[in-house]
């Protein structure tokens, strides 16, 4: 269809909210593509989700329901389970040799525009909406964002976050469970992370015990007392390390200080221990290696 001009100034808009109640023993899916999103962590037992309308013409009679609908983001409540699902207006995604690309009206960065009747009457680049949703910090959140920029402002107990072409951007987690693929990650203190990451970059302060699967990627890190690596031609740059074991192919392995255990196995990958702390109980290293 025709790409209409709508200019700003001419466009009313108007807060719209949704909300369900939420127990404990319910996770919270956020299943998300295409869109900038934000998720904040309270206090309060339910999941509400906030964003903005823009539309023309005078007063619509059109229920808050009714616009998220339009919006394509849907807020479902289950015995165990809260699922939010968040897409493009008017997008969709195809799929050419079982890889999937995603397509919008307008771009991606565009922001959708309706009449008072809630027809989609074109987009408008300069406008950006802004969806937040609201989660009890202490409920397993379960996220899977596809082609979208995520922030997560907050502490969570859990996390189990999948994300593809994009950047996911966290604070503090309990328990964080990541699947990366093209994506940018970045994380506050995590107390026990699994990380599977493949052409990216994850940034990280200070963590527990870490295990990561990682490919072509940049790791840096704040201290870690315990980590385990299966590595593949990726830049490690870690800070503090008590004890690290695994196998490492390929690319570079930086640390500035070691204090307990060091195992390492595989070949071609260059390795920089800087300082070694009198604590040092063992260190093996299975070289096939150039280590300095």
């Amino acid at each position: 269809y025709e790409e209409k001009h709508i200019d700003p100034k001419d466009l009313k808009s108007k807060e719209i909210s949704t909300e369900v109640n939420a127990s404990k023993a319910q996770d919270i899916f956020i299943e998300n593509n295409n869109r900038t999103i934000e998720i904040k962590t309270w206090e309060q037992p339910k999941v509400k989700i906030v964003t903005t309308i823009y539309y023309e013409g005078e007063g619509t009679k059109i229920t808050d329901e009714e616009w998220f609908e339009k919006l394509n983001i849907s807020l479902r409540s289950a015995a165990s389970s809260i699922k939010i699902k968040s897409g493009s207006v008017g997008g969709g995604s195809y799929s050419i040799n079982g890889s999937a690309f995603a397509w919008s009206s307008g771009q991606n960065s565009n922001t959708a525009v309706f009449n008072a009747d809630g027809k989609n009457i074109g987009t408008q680049s300069k406008l950006k909406r802004q969806v937040t949703i609201y989660v009890p910090k202490d409920n397993k959140v379960d996220l899977e964002t596809k082609y979208a920029e995520v922030l997560i402002s907050g502490n969570l107990s859990k996390l189990n976050a999948d994300i593809t072409n994009g950047g996911l951007d966290i604070q503090d987690v309990g328990n964080l469970t990541l699947r990366s693929k093209y994506a940018n990650v970045t994380t506050g203190n995590i107390k026990n992370g699994e990380v599977e990451l493949i052409n990216g970059r994850l940034i990280m302060k200070d963590a527990d015990d870490l295990d990561l699967d990682t490919k072509y990627a940049t790791i840096e890190a704040g201290t870690v007392k315990k980590i385990s690596i299966r590595s593949i031609n990726d830049e490690y740059e870690l800070e503090e390390v008590g004890s690290l074991q695994g196998r490492k192919n390929y690319g570079n392995l930086r640390i500035t200080k070691l204090n307990t255990a060091f195992d390492l196995e595989g070949t071609n990958a260059d390795v920089k221990v800087r300082n070694i702390a009198a604590s040092l109980e063992s260190i093996k290293i299975n070289n096939k290696y150039s280590v300095s």
